[in-house]
């Protein structure tokens, strides 16, 4: 299955010594792994709950310049309309 260049598979029972670094026990993260502030999935979602740190999240990131113009104003838009109905209500009630 998976064996190392020792022939030992990950779980085996080893000596202390013959332990190589790609044991079951270790951690293998990405090292191309971005922050958690960098991703797509937690700027889009702190665009929908918190706008504001989402805009400026979006313009940090690697996003393409069409995608952050559009994001920007569908937020804006977002915002007017609340702010006009907002003023409308007030007027009317």
């Amino acid at each position: 299955m998976f064996e190392d260049e020792n022939g030992n598979r990950p779980g085996d029972w080893m000596h202390k010594a013959q332990r190589t670094r790609e044991s079951a026990n270790d951690l293998h993260e990405d090292p191309n792994a971005k922050p958690w502030y960098q991703q797509t999935f937690w700027i889009i979602v702190l665009i929908a709950l918190f706008w504001p740190a989402g805009i400026i999240l979006a313009w940090r990131s690697s996003w393409p310049l069409a995608a952050k113009i559009a994001a920007t104003a569908i937020v804006t838009l977002y915002v007017a309309f609340a702010m006009y109905t907002l003023q409308v209500a007030n007027v009317t009630a």
